[in-house]
């Protein structure tokens, strides 16, 4: 089992909190799965995050102090400890 802990800014601190852990079933586990079980969580604060057609709205993802917020690296390994970071888009009032 993976333990994430994923911190939240902006209005999705609002939404969810300040910090959260996440927990994956099994040995392997990417960025996407982390997300994907933030839906279980609170399923507003995904579509924060996502669109409805699973892409990534202009966050930004930052596991461990290192941008991952590109399509091509939702597939990043995230292991056991890692932090997660999220910033939802800046919505203009």
């Amino acid at each position: 089992m993976i333990r994430i802990k994923v911190r939240f800014q902006g209005e999705l601190r609002e939404q969810v909190g300040t910090a959260t852990y996440v927990t994956i079933k099994g040995e392997r586990a990417t960025v996407i799965n982390v997300l994907e079980r933030i839906k279980d969580i609170n399923e507003k604060a995904y579509e924060t995050i996502m669109r409805k057609d699973d892409v990534l709205r202009p966050c930004i993802l930052v596991l461990n102090q290192r941008r991952v917020d590109r399509l091509e690296h939702f597939k990043t390994p995230v292991k056991n400890g890692d932090e997660l970071t999220i910033y939802p888009p800046i919505l203009k009032k």
